[in-house]
């Protein structure tokens, strides 16, 4: 066991010189490996971001296609919903509030939303002008 008195100002001082020139050692050592690593790595790095990108475009590509068969869907339900009411209205069927209170929503929908422009507005003018 060492005794404080036997230690000197100057151990003290030389001890900390040499903990400062090691810390200072390490953290040089550390930065070199770290830039090492990296270049190593950089092309791996590139890889993958490179596939990330790809994969994002795919992706987007995708959803654009997706959305543009839900708006098919969309669209030809809307069709189908409007043709069958104003069928039933030409047959006679009395249609409650309800019933026409949901066929003008799902026109309004294909005509403003859906941008609909068909035969499905010349047979709405035709039977609604009627009633």
């Amino acid at each position: 066991m060492i005794k404080i008195e036997n230690i000197t100002l100057g151990q003290i001082s030389m001890a900390l010189g040499f903990i400062s020139v090691l810390i200072g050692s390490i953290t040089t050592i550390i930065a070199i490996l770290k830039k090492f690593i990296f270049k190593i790595l950089k092309p791996t790095t590139d890889e993958i971001n490179n596939l990330n990108l790809t994969l994002k475009e795919e992706m987007a590509m995708l959803k654009e296609e997706v959305n543009k068969k839900l708006d098919s869907i969309d669209e030809n339900q809307c069709k189908n919903y409007i043709v069958r009411s104003l069928a039933d209205i030409e047959r006679g069927v009395k249609l409650d509030e309800v019933e026409i209170k949901r066929m003008y929503d799902a026109y309004d929908h294909y005509s403003n939303d859906l941008n609909g422009n068909s035969y499905i507005h010349s047979k709405w003018e035709k039977v609604m002008g009627r009633r």
